[in-house]
């Protein structure tokens, strides 16, 4: 009885070995994740460059400010990353998860700097910035091609000190 029991366990659990197939990820997810990783280190480093092997030409941003960036596509991201590392040294950025579906690449991070220069009617203050945040990148053909970014602004507002973004006079 010992050993049918035994062969029934040994059994089992060769069967539903055989049927779990090993986790592999997709290729195609994996480049996706590897892109979006290598866009925040480029956003880190100040990296204009890299842009040009990250993004399609024709790339859509939605959290570009038209007020201030007056270019669209690549070169409107590029312009927007030159005017945050003019603004914000020492830039780190930490991500706390990444979620790939399909095309779609979603990041959760926190971004810590010094603001040391004006962007977007914001002055300097020379204090420490952090700001969690959210991106969520389309691509095409292994390159970035529309990125929605979430911000906490409140968070942002701590630190910058701005009357613009002071949310205790609203």
């Amino acid at each position: 009885m010992k050993e049918f029991f035994f062969f029934s366990c040994l059994t089992f659990v060769v069967l539903i070995n055989g049927c779990e197939s090993p986790h592999t990820e997709d290729a195609s997810l994996k480049k996706n994740k590897e892109v979006s990783i290598r866009l925040i280190e480029a956003f880190d480093k100040g990296d204009i460059n890299a842009l040009d092997t990250l993004l399609t030409d024709d790339v859509v941003d939605h959290q570009l400010d038209t007020m201030y960036i007056k270019k669209m596509g690549k070169e409107g991201v590029k312009e927007m990353f030159k005017a945050f590392d003019r603004a914000v040294s020492s830039k780190l950025t930490t991500v706390h998860s990444i979620a790939v579906t399909g095309d779609t690449v979603m990041v959760f991070a926190t971004t810590v700097g010094t603001w040391v220069d004006s962007m977007m009617g914001m002055p300097p203050t020379n204090n420490e910035i952090k700001f969690p945040g959210v991106d969520i990148f389309r691509m095409k053909d292994g390159k970035i091609a529309e990125h929605w970014g979430f911000i906490d602004i409140q968070a942002m507002a701590q630190f910058t000190q701005s009357p613009m973004m002071d949310t205790k006079k609203r």
